[in-house]
């Protein structure tokens, strides 16, 4: 205890002071010990061990044989002779016994998986496994991440075992595993606006993302959209033909679509800003010429 005094430690340890400066400046009371290689008492079981204990502990392959049942019946056998205080002798004579000449155990090491702590991750190629789909070849690559602990997976496609791979299906990965968090946390809200959709250009991982959350909320609930690209332009929002179609077939069913052919009312409103400027200036100017 760093920064106690000797009394309070000996306090705390339930011991005099006296024991604990002895103990601070001398050996410590296992310290002093050294481990016995000798018997205190004869060894009652030494006559009678290899005939007829031993055989009996040959014949017993499943180890089911217990000390208590081999010292029952030793008193049986030898009135008298034995009693129950030697249970912990023989105890430890079978254990050395079976240690030495019983039959081998399966050796295995227990394989411990914390929650959050382990993954795998590979390349699968389909090609070499020789997948099929409607009796055509599935010649793709996957990118496979495993939780060790949940055997949560991710996979998604790879153009190659390359680093840029690796890093893409890393990221996808770490996306799914926090998605359906915020999955959740969106599906709070009855109605979700994504404003000026393809307004900036987003990566595979993040168009997948936006995927999954017009999937999930398809028919369930209500969904906004503001863009300044037609359908025909959505390939540019998920890089992808079938994934833009299944979008777009999921935004039409049930929606109202709203189009406005009109300049935009920012583009106006930055115009009227600076014919006031403009204004304001001349205005000034006369002033001073007058």
């Amino acid at each position: 205890m760093e920064g106690k005094t000797q009394e309070a430690v000996a306090a705390a340890a339930g011991m005099s002071v006296g024991t604990a400066r002895s103990w601070q400046h001398g050996p410590l009371p296992l310290e002093g010990r050294t481990s016995r290689a000798w018997r205190t008492r004869p060894d009652s079981f030494a006559s009678i061990w290899s005939e007829p204990v031993e055989p009996l502990l040959q014949r017993d392959r499943e180890r089911a044989l217990q000390a208590t049942t081999v010292l029952e019946w030793l008193e049986e056998r030898y009135p008298g002779r034995f009693s129950p205080a030697q249970l912990r002798t023989l105890q430890r004579r079978l254990r050395d016994w079976r240690a030495l000449h019983g039959p081998e155990q399966e050796v295995f090491f227990p394989q411990v998986h914390p929650p959050g702590r382990e993954a795998q991750l590979d390349f699968t190629d389909a090609g070499e496994l020789r997948v099929t789909i409607a009796g055509q070849p599935f010649t793709h690559l996957f990118f496979e991440f495993l939780l060790i602990h949940s055997g949560w997976r991710w996979v998604g496609l790879a153009f190659g075992e390359t680093f840029e791979a690796l890093q893409q299906g890393l990221q996808g990965a770490l996306w799914g595993l926090q998605l359906p968090r915020a999955l959740r946390k969106l599906d709070k809200f009855d109605f979700l606006v994504l404003d000026d959709l393809g307004y900036l250009p987003q990566g595979a991982a993040v168009s997948e993302v936006l995927f999954t959350l017009m999937a999930e909320r398809y028919e369930r609930r209500a969904i906004g959209i503001t863009s300044n690209l037609v359908f025909s332009q959505w390939d540019q929002i998920f890089q992808n033909p079938i994934a833009t179609a299944a979008a777009i077939d999921r935004v039409v069913h049930h929606s109202v679509i709203l189009e406005f052919d009109v300049p935009s009312y920012r583009t106006g409103e930055a115009k009227g800003r600076q014919q006031n400027e403009t204004n304001d200036n001349y205005r000034q100017e006369e002033k001073r010429q007058k």
